[in-house]
């Protein structure tokens, strides 16, 4: 085993510290609902757990919009996170990719009213923005990264 390298996903830890990072700022966009606001991360547990948001194609607003982009960055986290169990470095960057477009979806269908000026929207893009930068680092970081083909 080398030094900084352990048997997650076959990732050094500065790449397991990015994931983490990743899920973590995904996790913690606030969510403006109703007269007060919560992380995503609550509004997933609601969503999952409580039941009470649904899961909807039809987005009308912010708030019909909020269980349907929880539960695609619940996908998106968990994808993540499980991929570093995957001891193979090309499938588990693979997954780790995968993972990322599910979140990056789910944001996108929590702040994609921002444009026509949604105020939950913005705020949710804004504090999104540490999101954006640390899953722009994690995909440069996993495309620039080698392969050792004798472990895939």
């Amino acid at each position: 085993m080398q030094a900084g390298r352990n048997n997650l996903g076959g990732f050094d830890r500065a790449l397991q510290t990015r994931i983490a990072i990743t899920v973590v700022c995904n996790i913690v966009i606030i969510t403006p609902a109703g007269h007060g606001i919560a992380f995503l991360g609550l509004i997933e547990y609601a969503t999952l757990v409580k039941r009470a948001y649904e899961f909807t194609y039809v987005l009308r607003n912010y708030e019909s919009a909020l269980g349907t982009a929880a539960m695609f960055s619940l996908m998106g986290q968990v994808i993540m996170l499980g991929s570093l169990l995957i001891p193979w470095k090309l499938k588990a960057a693979k997954g780790v990719l995968l993972g990322m477009l599910w979140a990056l979806l789910g944001f996108v269908v929590l702040t994609g009213r921002a444009v026509a000026g949604d105020t939950p929207s913005i705020i949710s893009l804004v504090t999104g923005i540490p999101f954006l930068i640390a899953s722009i680092g994690l995909i440069g970081k996993l495309l620039k990264e080698p392969v050792d083909e004798e472990n895939d």
